[in-house]
């Protein structure tokens, strides 16, 4: 029998990882309390050094859960989730961010930095042999040039990720910079 202690410690892991993608999922990014991001953030503006972020988006999930089965799509999420976590260092923080959304925070990391691990990111799963084949959307903003505030760091990472989806959309080669 497990104390209550145990028992409110395992409900506290659940409420802030995810099962699928066995990270960190987006109740950590909670923008009302003091969490991991607002941290992140309030170390970055308290020591004048940038605060990366990447938005990541699974491509076609509903059409890989349509073709394939949900077992699938959520492999495809772990895969996912794989190479985030193998393309970060111990400072970095990879989340589940949403059903098929992911986010890194990726402290002291500038712009080009920042598009660096994206592409690493992208890199992985393009060699990955596993079936079916995934790809995702990426999306980099960086403090202080991006948002003063995590929000608006947030939507200007976001704003990016839909850029780059409009480029796959109409065929232009490549990510951002």
């Amino acid at each position: 029998m497990t104390s209550l202690h145990q028992q409110r410690a395992a409900r506290h892991f659940r409420a802030q990882n995810d099962r699928a993608g066995e990270q960190r999922n987006h109740r950590r990014y909670d923008l009302g309390g003091q969490t991991l991001m607002v941290n992140r953030w309030d170390t970055a503006r308290r020591t004048a050094q940038p605060l990366g972020v990447v938005l990541l988006d699974l491509d076609g999930l509903k059409q890989i859960n349509d073709r394939h089965g949900h077992l699938a799509g959520s492999l495809a999420i772990r895969r996912v989730a794989e190479a985030l976590l193998g393309s970060c260092r111990a400072t970095d923080t990879a989340a589940r961010f949403g059903g098929d959304e992911f986010a890194l925070v990726l402290p002291e990391t500038g712009e080009a930095a920042a598009w660096h691990v994206a592409r690493g990111v992208v890199d992985r799963l393009a060699t990955d042999a596993e079936k079916p084949n995934i790809s995702i959307s990426v999306g980099v903003a960086v403090y202080p040039g991006h948002g003063e505030t995590v929000e608006a760091l947030l939507n200007a990472a976001d704003v990016a990720l839909y850029e780059t989806k409009e480029r796959r959309k109409r065929r232009a080669p490549g990510l951002a910079p």
